[in-house]
């Protein structure tokens, strides 16, 4: 896997221990529908469940910066990517178990959205995490050259996806 490695071709710890980190609540979720343990509405638990889990990846990718510069442990950013990714993983398949929760009907999945604002922001953040996870590596921007990339900025693309996903969940969590 050479997206656990770092540039010199060596496992890199931090990554490592990140991958297997968001691994688990979903291997969890897994564990706990194939024992029966989600209660009477698997579905809907494990939708509740992997969209704690996206939010919660969301907050430690973004809590990654301050953590190193307070920590001076300036290695610990390898592992933002592999979180942001994770992330927006979460995120697709909470999407998908809302699909499956609605029978695959994505005229009924559509109107939801529609019609529902909390919905609707976490759409537009779904979309935002995905470009954020398509995002280029940094050698890949490297050499396409500063200017081809400039557009492209983490910042620029995280502002909304950041400031939709927050509302989403606080709305979600009063329903």
């Amino acid at each position: 896997m050479p997206f656990l490695r770092e540039r010199s071709g060596r496992w890199s710890p931090v990554k490592v221990v990140a991958f297997v980190t968001v691994l688990l609540p979903a291997l969890w979720v897994a564990f706990q529908a194939a024992t029966d343990d989600l209660g009477p509405r698997p579905i809907t638990e494990a939708i509740h469940q992997i969209g704690n889990w996206t939010l919660r990846l969301l907050l430690i990718t973004l809590a990654i910066t301050p953590a190193q510069r307070i920590l001076n442990y300036p290695r610990l950013a390898l592992a933002r990517r592999t979180l942001g990714v994770a992330c927006a993983v979460y995120a697709g398949l909470h999407l998908s178990l809302y699909v499956l929760d609605q029978h695959f009907d994505l005229l009924k999945v559509a109107t939801e959205i529609g019609l529902r604002i909390y919905l609707l922001i976490a759409a537009v953040a779904l979309a935002g995490l995905i470009v954020l996870a398509m995002q280029p590596s940094v050698g890949w921007a490297r050499n396409a050259g500063s200017r081809s990339t400039a557009w492209f900025t983490p910042l620029r693309c995280s502002r909304p996806c950041i400031s939709s996903c927050s509302p989403s969940s606080i709305s979600m969590s009063r329903c």
